[in-house]
């Protein structure tokens, strides 16, 4: 059976064990509710700064530093086994002090070895002895009430289930915000529905080019409040300091971000929905490679037989020229090219990195095919890329060609040993390089088409060993895109070479090839193969309506100048009769003089049928020439009188008693 001293002593050792139990559970307790009070705080928050997390350690530090000092310090001062004694005396009244007193005349004897000799052996033997008979039935641990050690690690249990069941449901959430709170010197970020990145080309600008980049999101969707943030950069000595924030114009996948004529170095990034954490990114602007000479020269298509030449934008050229490229930068280069309407080529760097080319020689020149624009791409030994301005390009089409008949009529007569002369107007913008004279049968629906007969009536001389320089006006038209259009006049002949078939029909078509190789014909022209007896019918036919149209024309310049006498004879003098007199004449004048009148086409449509048929000698051919010179004289003289007597009336204003006018 135990001695008293050692029931107490184990009691005394049993309540120091449950006091650090639940010094540890309350301790652990208010760790757990500072742990979870701060991550449900992060988790609104989700601030990105390290001094945010920093912040968070020193909060859980201190509730852990004040709940040790307030849970643990009372462990320091155990109880001894008279304390443990004098709290079973409270819960057992009727022990009065003899339980303590016993236990500390125990400890004196077990510690000193003797009594005290102030105190009675016997007296102090009968007290334990009585006493430790007291307490030989009693089961003193059932005086220990657990309430406390169990309602501290409810609390602890509690808050523990509470932790583990949210890391359980949002496993993500609760171990980045431990994480967060345990190691603040770890960048450890929240997780976020948009995570922005940029895409970006190059860094290093070319001061005055623009900059281009583009946000997008590795989660997908972009947030609608995109902000773009710029600022100077550290260290740098512009005035502003301050960030300038920019709103984007939303798009749900890629947003572009542009800023035109950089001249200064700039930090950038961009923030929007819960993403705030996108580091600065720095733009550094460095001086690019420039222009400083340039020479554009235009190579011809070969069938103009032009030379080569020198050209400004905008450049004025023809389909198939080519172009030849020569120019100098203020930088040393690495890569040059030149671009137009979407093809990028190579430029051939010189061996001092300065200077580039494209193409000396014609078949390696680069082809103008089409409008648009022309400009130079660099990059410099410092790798930093630019751009030159953009040259337009006009690729002038070269427009067909042309050919017309010199007179109206749609058919002509001609007797099988007749020789048809004709004449035409040809043009081209460039050159004429052959005109032929097509003649074909005119057959019946059913019939076998004939061969056509052809006759050469121009071809271009071949083109010369060498070709010649332009003089300075024609240089200047091509660079203004006026190109030396060719316009001329042609006369031609044609006589069968076996007699063909009276009555048969032929038609005539003049078709035109300018250099390019393109092609036009003239409106066809009807042959109609006719007797000498018939031809002679026409003729007359054609004389009595020339004579029909001269007897008319006579009577009305009689009856005019009647008018004009009679104008001038009356009084009181009438401007206005005279005038409408005048206009009269004027229009007699022009029926006689212009070419497209009655009486003129009548008259050359004869003088080509007799001519086509060698009749100029016959009786018929003088009477035609008398006539034509008749009416000349006609023009000349007698008409030539009304505009001297209208002058005279308008400076005398009186009729004229002698001159020209008189009957």
């Amino acid at each position: 059976m135990p001695s008293l001293l050692t029931t107490i002593d184990a009691l005394r050792q049993r309540l120091n064990r449950w006091a650090a139990a639940r010094a540890v559970g309350w301790w652990a307790a208010a760790v757990l509710a500072a742990m979870l009070a701060i991550l449900a705080i992060d988790a609104l928050v989700r601030s990105s700064e390290a001094s945010w997390r920093w912040l968070q350690f020193g909060v859980l530090a201190s509730v852990a530093v004040v709940a040790a000092r307030r849970y643990f310090a009372p462990l320091r001062h155990k109880p001894s086994n008279v304390t443990v004694a004098r709290l079973i005396e409270d819960q057992l009244p009727d022990l009065r002090d003899r339980l303590s007193s016993a236990v500390l005349f125990l400890e004196e004897e077990q510690r000193d070895g003797k009594a005290s000799p102030y105190d009675s052996p016997q007296l102090r033997e009968r007290v334990i002895l009585e006493t430790a008979a007291e307490c030989a039935d009693r089961d003193f641990t059932q005086l220990l009430s657990p309430r406390s050690l169990r309602r501290a690690w409810l609390a602890c249990g509690g808050l523990a289930a509470v932790l583990l069941g949210a890391g359980i449901a949002l496993p993500n959430v609760v171990a980045t915000g431990l994480m967060r709170q345990i190691l603040p010197w770890r960048e450890t970020h929240w997780p976020r529905s948009h995570e922005l990145y940029l895409e970006t080309e190059s860094l290093r600008l070319a001061r005055g080019e623009s900059f281009h980049a583009a946000v997008l999101d590795h989660r997908g969707e972009l947030p609608r409040d995109l902000v773009l943030q710029i600022r100077s950069p550290a260290g740098s000595t512009a005035r502003d300091k301050t960030t300038e924030e920019v709103p984007l114009a939303w798009q749900p996948m890629r947003v572009p971000i542009r800023r035109e004529d950089v001249q200064h170095d700039f930090e950038f990034r961009v923030i929007g929905g819960d993403d705030r954490t996108m580091a600065w990114a720095q733009v550094t602007v460095l001086e690019p490679a420039r222009l400083e000479e340039l020479s554009l020269r235009v190579i011809p298509p070969a069938h103009t037989r032009w030379p080569a030449y020198t050209a400004e934008a905008p450049l004025l050229v023809l389909p198939g020229s080519s172009l030849a490229i020569v120019g100098r930068t203020t930088r040393s280069l690495t890569q040059a090219s030149v671009e137009y309407n979407g093809q990028k080529l190579p430029l051939q760097i010189s061996p001092d990195q300065r200077a580039f080319s494209f193409a000396s020689a014609q078949e390696q020149a680069l082809p103008l095919t089409e409008s648009g624009k022309l400009h130079f791409e660099f990059t410099d030994a410092e790798g930093v890329a630019s751009s030159s301005e953009a040259y337009e390009v006009r690729v002038v089409p070269d427009q067909p060609p042309s050919v017309e008949w010199g007179t109206r009529a749609t058919e002509e007569l001609l007797t099988p040993g007749g020789e048809w002369n004709f004449t035409a107007a040809v043009r081209d913008d460039l050159a004429v390089e052959r005109l032929e004279l097509i003649i074909a049968p005119v057959e019946e629906d059913d019939a076998k088409p004939s061969p056509p007969l052809v006759k050469e009536l121009f071809k271009r001389p071949a083109a010369p060993a060498k070709l010649a320089v332009l003089e300075p006006a024609q240089l200047e038209a091509l660079r203004r895109g006026r190109w030396p259009e060719e316009r001329q006049p042609l006369t031609g002949s044609w006589r069968f070479s076996s007699p063909p078939v009276l009555g048969s029909r032929w038609q005539a078509v003049l078709r035109i090839t300018d250099s390019a190789g393109q092609e036009a014909t003239s409106d066809p022209r009807t042959l109609k193969i006719v007797s000498p007896d018939e031809l002679s019918a026409r003729m007359a036919g054609h004389w009595s309506e020339l004579l029909r149209d001269l007897t008319a024309l006579s009577e009305m310049q009689q009856s005019a100048q009647r008018q004009v006498i009679e104008a001038l004879d009356r009084t009181p003098f009438d401007p206005a009769n005279v005038t409408t007199t005048l206009t009269q004449q004027r229009q007699l004048a022009r029926e006689l003089t212009q070419p497209s009148s009655k009486v003129p086409r009548k008259l050359a449509t004869l003088d080509a049928e007799f001519q086509a048929n060698q009749l100029q000698q016959t009786s018929s051919g003088q009477r035609l020439a008398a006539i034509q010179q008749k009416l000349t004289a006609l023009r000349k003289v007698e008409f030539a009188k009304i505009p001297s007597c209208k002058l005279l009336i308008e400076l005398t204003r009186h009729r004229p008693n002698s001159g020209p006018c008189k009957a």
